[in-house]
């Protein structure tokens, strides 16, 4: 089992901040590979990640593959837990599930 603690949280505004700090253009071309927990633990996971990319690429193209998260309680997590501090933060900025920015349609 994980015994890590989650001690940071990215919500979709910090994601799109930081995109948008990168200097990347709403008309760019991007092609997205990447592995989540190299980012950091992005409340709501990779569906909040793909609605950052909508925003910051609002007259562009994304190219990616994506998987669908679970949404479960945050203080029921064991791999790995999340401070109790950051519970409320968790809950405020998690989707619903969205079957348009899922795997399975």
């Amino acid at each position: 089992m994980n015994r890590e603690v989650i001690t940071a949280a990215l919500s979709k505004q910090d994601l799109v901040k930081q995109l948008k700090h990168l200097g990347l253009n709403a008309s760019d071309t991007v092609e997205v590979h990447c592995s989540l927990k190299s980012i950091g633990y992005i409340i709501g996971g990779a569906g909040v990640l793909l609605d950052a990319l909508e925003e910051v690429f609002s007259e562009g193209t994304i190219v990616m593959s994506s998987q669908s998260p679970e949404n479960t309680e945050p203080l029921n997590w064991s791999d790995p837990p999340v401070q109790l501090a950051l519970a409320d933060k968790v809950r405020e900025n998690t989707p619903g599930y969205d079957i348009y920015h899922s795997d399975i349609h």
